[in-house]
């Protein structure tokens, strides 16, 4: 309760206009900020939920939500399959990635990202592209 009361206070003191989120729980911490100033919100999903969390996330984004945006047509074929009254709220944007940024190394070309870590050339390397919580 305290840090929804927060949360409104930031939107009113700051005129907060839009409202994007990517987490059940924000939803219930906005609760009070959508109820006074009626401001719209974007729900972003990025994987798959279990069952007791899509149940929440149904009943809230009927309440709360005005667009829900999936990064793929799996993601939103799931939610669609598993919710109920929520199917015109979605929308679907492929994340784009600008390929000029990666380019192949030619041989004998010295791979800059594993000079600036001092790993040798045969060390195994293992990269993760997600949000990582302990």
């Amino acid at each position: 309760m305290k840090t929804a009361g927060e949360l409104s206070q930031f939107v009113k003191n700051e005129n907060i206009d839009l409202i994007h989120c990517t987490d059940v729980l924000s939803l219930i911490f906005i609760w009070r900020a959508m109820l006074v100033k009626r401001i719209p919100v974007i729900y972003n999903v990025i994987f798959f939920y279990e069952w007791t969390r899509v149940l929440l996330f149904n009943f809230l984004a009927l309440l709360f939500v005005n667009k829900i945006v999936t990064n793929s047509f799996a993601i939103r074929k799931d939610l669609f399959n598993r919710t109920v009254f929520l199917s015109n709220k979605f929308d679907t944007v492929y994340y784009g990635i600008d390929t000029s940024m990666f380019t192949p190394r030619i041989n004998g070309q010295a791979n800059k990202f594993r000079s600036s870590l001092n790993l040798p050339e045969g060390k195994q390397l293992v990269g993760m592209v997600a949000r990582f919580d302990t």
